[in-house]
């Protein structure tokens, strides 16, 4: 039997030290800038749901969310890397237990031998041995200086930031599907608002065409009105690519290839905008959102990082040992010899050339770098609420201003049109209140659907969950009115004078 005793010096200092930590981190790092106590813009005094989209109270949003969240590749993605930050944490915590293998093998040595006895002749003897050894090894590193903790809390932040990145990149696949599928409301709206408005012209054009057959117009008006029907039959190719190439970026966000059929009803109505949420004080907004979070813990591992250069400045304490069987001449007698060594090896570094001073600069600086990057999405994350907040009471007063400014087309096209039948004015005139009248209809439709992209902005911008309960109950929203059809055309060149008063009540927009 052989082996080695520690000296009891070493056994001392081991427990000693252990543990001992060279550097202090910070679990809660505050950011550079601090974050206001309130914000400067007013919120409303609903409660926002931690899956904000339920909100609006839309059943086929809410379908397509929990499709894209289950089946987006980028999400799929960021799943991977989060499974790969898991194994590298696991791999990095091994450190902290004793490594163990096990040793088996057979050895075989072969030497000449030359022996004389007294009184005889030497003779070459051939000596044949065969080594069976079955041995257990194991090594430990002792953490005197707390660096194998510290490379292990690095990696276990790393793989909690990672997380927190995947639910980032899930608010903002949910932010994009909701911008997606109203925006694709809209242009279905719009579709539907320019064939109204084609009727309207083309109703229009017929009663001009009448009234110039019997020399009540002239020529220029029956081409100007021509000219305006061609001009909105201009614009209902591009509505349908937009519809159509919408419908492509769904099916992408969702993980799918474009072409195929979604399962979206063709009736759905653009929502209004629910109750204004309740922003509550900047420190809880920060605290709901994932990007946010996990800027934090990078500040954190990037600390530990510095803690683990520091303590790599210092000796390190290296226990070894081996023990274990091993047999000669065979297996026959492989556990009569039972064999053992214990070892401790203290290294200390002595002439790096600067290597791991500047390692332990390079962190430090490092910390710098993530702690100036979560103080940058603390204030973006600020920035953005006060920006929606700003940007939806804007937009509020410009759909009332639009309101008014259509309600006031409406009675210029009315006025317009009864002038020109009595005879009192020029085509001109009703053309340029028309004109006037459709573009203040599409005008009111696209502010509406941006109200919902500053509110879906505002939900983003306050965190949330794409895990969370859905809400115990949604609001349901009433669905846009549509237009009035207009009325059916005459064909009597008598009644050109009635259908022109009757004219407004088929251009009215919904409120």
């Amino acid at each position: 039997m052989t082996g080695s005793t520690l000296n009891p010096i070493v056994l001392l200092l081991a427990m000693t030290l252990a543990g001992c930590s060279m550097h202090q981190v910070k679990d809660k790092p505050a950011p550079l800038s601090p974050a206001p106590k309130a914000f400067a813009g007013k919120g409303g005094t609903a409660k926002a749901p931690l899956r904000w989209w339920t909100a609006f109270g839309d059943r086929q949003l809410d379908g397509l969310m929990t499709r894209a969240l289950a089946g987006n590749m980028d999400l799929k993605r960021a799943a991977a890397r989060l499974g790969m930050a898991g194994a590298l944490a696991a791999q990095q915590s091994a450190a902290q237990w004793p490594q163990v293998s096990i040793e088996a093998g057979v050895n075989a040595s072969k030497n000449n031998i030359f022996l004389k006895l007294p009184g005889q002749e030497g003779r070459q003897l051939e000596v044949t041995t065969t080594t069976v050894p079955l041995m257990l090894t194991a090594a430990y590193e002792v953490d005197l200086w707390g660096r194998v903790s510290s490379v292990r809390k690095a990696a276990g932040l790393d793989l909690a930031a990672t997380r927190e990145d995947r639910d980032a990149m899930a608010m903002m696949i949910s932010g994009q599907v909701a911008e997606t599928w109203f925006a694709l409301l809209e242009q279905r709206a719009s579709k539907a608002l320019l064939a109204r408005q084609v009727a309207q012209g083309e109703q229009l054009l017929e009663l001009v065409e009448l009234r110039f057959s019997v020399g009540q117009s002239n020529a220029v008006a029956v081409l100007q009105q021509r000219q305006q029907v061609a001009s909105l039959r201009a614009q209902q190719p591009l509505v349908e690519a937009a519809i159509a190439t919408l419908g492509h970026q769904l099916a992408v966000l969702l993980g799918r290839a474009p072409g195929g059929d979604l399962g979206l009803k063709r009736d759905a109505a653009l929502p209004k905008a629910p109750p204004l949420p309740a922003t509550g004080v900047p420190a809880e907004i920060l605290a709901r959102r994932p990007d946010v979070r996990a800027a934090m813990l990078r500040v954190r591992g990037a600390d530990h990082r510095v803690g683990v250069a520091i303590a790599d400045r210092f000796p390190a304490l290296r226990l070894t040992g081996r023990a274990g069987f091993q047999g000669r001449d065979g297996v026959e007698n492989l556990f009569d010899n039972w064999i053992w060594n214990l070892a401790a090896n203290l290294a200390a570094p002595l002439i790096d050339g600067g290597r791991r001073k500047a390692e332990v600069r390079r962190n430090q600086f490092g910390l710098q770098d993530a702690l100036a990057a979560y103080t940058q999405k603390v204030i973006g994350a600020i920035a953005e609420v006060e920006d929606a907040l700003v940007r939806e009471k804007r937009q509020g007063e410009h759909i009332s201003a639009l309101e008014r400014r259509l309600d006031l087309a409406g009675k210029a096209l009315s006025e317009a049109r009864n002038r020109y039948a009595d005879g009192q004015g020029d085509y001109l005139s009703v053309l340029t209140a028309l004109q006037s009248h459709q573009q203040a209809e599409r005008a009111l439709l696209g502010a509406r659907r941006q109200l919902l992209s500053h509110r879906v902005a505002l939900y983003r911008a306050m965190g949330g969950s794409w895990a969370g309960k859905k809400a115990a109950s949604k609001p349901t929203p009433k669905p846009v009115p549509k237009s009035a059809a207009p009325a059916p055309a005459k064909t009597a060149a008598a009644a050109a004078r009635t259908r022109l008063a009757a004219l407004p009540a088929s251009a009215r927009t919904p409120k």
